[in-house]
């Protein structure tokens, strides 16, 4: 009788130890999924925002190049108008343009 109750407390502690094997492998599964997939929304998260990082910093330096357009086709411009009455080439610096250039 006690023969028995030694080997079915022996058993008992095998099955213990193989459900606590389990349960951890189990719970770490189920951990390592979650961090996956807390990584995967993170990186879509970053992506997200340097994509709009990039598409405003492309907008603002458009604005920026036509600015300088707009600054060039207006000098053109105003020399083509000084030739055009006669004025020997005038430099830029008195060609009257207002130039503003980036958000000021």
């Amino acid at each position: 009788c006690s023969s028995k109750l030694i080997l079915w407390l022996r058993k008992a502690v095998q099955d213990r130890h193989a459900l606590t094997s389990v349960a951890m492998v189990g719970a770490s599964a189920f951990l390592l999924k979650r961090w996956r997939e807390l990584h995967f929304v993170r990186a879509r998260k970053a992506m997200r925002q340097l994509v709009w990082y990039k598409a405003l910093f492309a907008a603002s330096h458009f604005r920026i190049m036509a600015a300088y357009l707009v600054e060039g086709r207006e000098r053109a411009r105003l020399a083509k108008k000084r030739a055009f009455h006669g004025n020997p080439v005038a430099g830029f610096h008195d060609s009257g343009v207002v130039v503003t250039r980036g958000w000021r």
